[in-house]
């Protein structure tokens, strides 16, 4: 009941309200004037003049403040209240101080989602690229992989084939050992074969010579019959002529005779066989020294065979030791095999990890994408006015403003010191104004958080290119943050500390990126961080 009552009053109008008091005085009044109380009467006509005005300008400037919030509900933060009204100043700059704060968060909030677009879509082109890349690395690793070990069974057979050489090595070895002995063997045969043709040979000149000796003597022999058959014939006519008393001399010179041509025709025959047996003898004499040339053609042979056994036997020595070298190789090789198809397992390991993790950061950056989308769509709920939220910017009081003297040339990290410089500029308002502790402490908190994420970037860098003053980076920013929760400890006792707070703020940041950032740009540059 009381409920429906007190809605029925708020939607009542200035001038209804007006009725109403009226209406509410209208008996006493009428007493009074009954009474002749003209004094009470005045005074409370008077009172309910200033009421009703009261009453009036109250409920235009509800009103007005009323059309204010439904505009900030629906989401129109472009939408002001004239100020210049100086009675109700103060209340209207704080209905515009939540457009304005609103305003500029949500044009903030706009920024930083579309450079968050720009970023995920970067990553998702260098994901899909990395992921390109990744693939093909893992089939290259497949294909290697796959290299090795073929190269692993080549190995493999080859060593095989060094053990089975060094075998037949140590076979030909031991053979050419056998046929060096052989040679020698040989050698020494024909050496003493030549020997005894030369024994021969000696035997048959002697021969040859006693066969001419006998030849003289059987010349003599027959030079003797030859005689003896002439003094048989002298003889003979010597009987013939001495008669009967040279008869039995004449048998006797006959019998002489006789034997004197036996031994004629012996001795031809003799001198036959003689002539026959030099004849051979000669043949056998040229068969020797053929013998002997052939024997002595034979040892050079044999002589060259042997030095040829023993340069086989050293060359067979020479290829058993390379055969050897080359098995030792083949198992260094083979173990290096392993140990690279061992790295290959690993790096292929480690590709499967880049495929899955490229996905995966594809698959992020789409959804950091998406919901950079997704904030920009729930931004759109808010009406803003670029324009207008920068002549409000510029009529805001600053701490420090962006000059060139700030730029460090690194988008980037320009991008996040300007951020830095808004929420001092942002704190330094507040204090200004008198804003309230909890709202100041929200703001140191996002101060404190967003110079850890700017450290925490910086950080990252000099990890990646290794940069020479990291160490000493890392200490000023730790001894930075200590300072800044001294501060915030300060301020959370309720200190206060606003100037203080804004002077050291002021010099840090110009102290941070005039002089310490600064000195990491070349190094950033050289390394295409810009």
């Amino acid at each position: 009941m009381f409920r429906s009552l007190f809605s029925g009053l708020n939607r009542l109008s200035s001038m209804q309200w007006s009725l109403l008091l009226s209406l509410l005085i209208f008996p006493v009044a009428i007493e009074l004037f009954i009474e002749q109380s003209w004094l009470w009467l005045i005074l409370l006509l008077l009172y309910h003049l200033v009421v009703v005005s009261v009453v009036t300008s109250m409920t235009g400037l509800l009103e007005r403040l009323k059309q204010i919030a439904i505009h900030l509900s629906e989401g129109d933060l472009t939408v002001r209240i004239d100020t210049s009204d100086t009675l109700n100043a103060p209340l209207l700059n704080t209905f515009n101080r939540i457009g304005e704060d609103i305003s500029r968060t949500v044009h903030a909030l706009r920024k930083s989602t579309a450079r968050l677009v720009e970023v995920a879509e970067t990553v998702q082109e260098d994901s899909g690229i990395s992921k390109t890349g990744a693939m093909g690395q893992k089939q290259d690793v497949d294909n290697a992989k796959e290299i090795i070990t073929q190269l692993s069974e080549i190995t493999q057979n080859v060593s095989s084939y060094c053990e089975s050489t060094a075998t037949l090595s140590n076979q030909a070895k031991a053979k050419a050992d056998q046929g060096t002995r052989d040679m020698i063997a040989l050698e020494e045969a024909l050496e003493n074969a030549n020997h005894h043709i030369d024994n021969s040979n000696e035997h048959f000149q002697s021969l040859m010579e006693e066969t001419a000796q006998i030849s003289q003597v059987m010349e003599t022999i027959s030079g003797i019959a030859e005689q003896t058959n002439l003094l048989a014939l002298n003889a003979a006519i010597e009987s013939a002529r001495a008669g009967e008393q040279g008869r039995g001399f004449a048998v006797v010179a006959d019998e002489v005779r006789s034997l004197s041509l036996r031994t004629q025709e012996a001795t031809e025959e003799i001198r036959g066989k003689i002539t026959n047996l030099q004849a051979k003898t000669d043949d056998v004499l040229e068969t020797m020294k053929e013998n002997k040339s052939s024997m002595e053609r034979s040892l050079e042979i044999a002589s060259t065979a042997e030095h040829t056994f023993k340069e086989l036997n050293q060359q067979i020595d020479e290829v058993r030791t390379y055969g050897q070298h080359i098995a030792q190789s083949s198992e260094q090789q083979l173990v290096q095999t392993q140990s690279l198809q061992d790295s290959l397992a690993l790096i292929a390991t480690e590709s499967d990890n880049n495929v899955r993790a490229t996905k995966e950061t594809l698959i992020a950056s789409i959804t950091v994408r998406n919901l950079s989308g997704e904030i920009d769509s729930l931004l759109h709920r808010f009406a803003t006015d670029s324009k207008q939220v920068e002549a409000d910017e510029a009529k805001r009081g600053k701490l420090m403003e962006w000059s060139n003297q700030l730029d460090i040339g690194l988008d980037e990290i320009n991008r996040q010191h300007q951020t830095l410089l808004h929420l001092i500029n942002e704190l330094y308002y507040l204090l200004k104004h008198n804003y309230g502790l909890s709202s100041i402490k929200r703001v140191v908190q996002g101060l404190i958080d967003y110079t850890a994420n700017h450290f925490a970037y910086e950080e990252i860098l000099f990890e990646q290119i290794d940069y020479a003053q990291t160490k000493d980076h890392i200490e000023k920013h730790q001894h930075l943050v200590k300072q800044v929760l001294e501060f915030q400890s300060r301020v959370e006792r309720g200190e206060e500390i606003g100037d203080e707070l804004m002077e050291f703020l002021k010099n840090w940041l110009r102290q941070h990126i005039m002089g310490e950032d600064k000195a990491y740009v070349e190094a950033f540059k050289n390394n295409n961080l810009n």
